[in-house]
């Protein structure tokens, strides 16, 4: 598990269910399940009752599908988010801009849901669905937004023709006219798979965005 993973934490790639690098995290599946044999095989040893054995792998099992469902859902919030950011990034500011800065404040008060969309490459997809184009790029590190917003001026990117320096005009904030709970999730997850109008009209009840000038 440790060797699977080790190549990609010094590329600085650590496997990350939730994100870009949960690619990475298909290497772990093998050294996992050898590291889980060989502890079960060691326990076996020293507790001769079936039963032991039998209570750990039931808790192992419902602990796996605790770790799915967890991860589900934070994946199915996640879709939820961009499906209304595709929405709200359709408008006259950001049409006619290309560089911006992302500052989301739109996460759940929710221990099972969590993060926010870090990968410049989902906004690039939005973009070009919505203007048909390649030419705006959203920064959005949130680790780094404070840090960018103070001290960059310009944000180079590399792009098919090759590196281009384009200045950070505006801040997308994306926040949340009330809190996302248990309703708001069931409600999206039925009305997007059998009322396409009222899933839409949800959304923007429950997301907003604000896009500012960075002095």
């Amino acid at each position: 598990m440790v060797f699977g993973a080790l190549p990609y934490a010094i590329a600085d790639k650590t496997p990350n269910l939730t994100n870009w690098d949960s690619r990475h995290a298909i290497l772990l599946a093998p050294g996992i399940s050898f590291f889980i044999y060989g502890i079960l095989t060691k326990l076996k040893a020293y507790f001769t009752s079936i039963v032991f054995i039998k209570i750990l792998l039931s808790i192992l099992f419902i602990s796996c599908i605790i770790f799915n469902f967890s991860v589900g859902r934070e994946l199915l919030y996640k879709n939820h988010k961009q499906q209304a950011l595709q929405i709200l990034l359709n408008n006259e500011v950001i049409r006619n801009n290309h560089t911006f800065l992302f500052n989301d404040q739109s996460i759940p008060n929710n221990i099972l849901i969590s993060g926010t969309i870090d990968s410049f490459y989902i906004f690039s997809s939005m973009f070009h669905k919505i203007y048909g184009d390649e030419s705006r790029l959203m920064i959005s590190d949130s680790t780094q937004y404070e840090k960018i917003k103070q001290n960059a001026l310009t944000y180079s990117h590399l792009r098919t023709t090759g590196w281009i320096e384009e200045p950070i005009t505006h801040t997308v904030t994306l926040s949340m006219h009330h809190k996302y709970g248990p309703v708001d999730e069931f409600k999206l997850l039925i009305y997007s798979l059998f009322n396409k109008t009222k899933y839409r009209n949800l959304l923007m009840d429950i997301y907003f965005i604000e896009v500012s000038l960075i002095s």
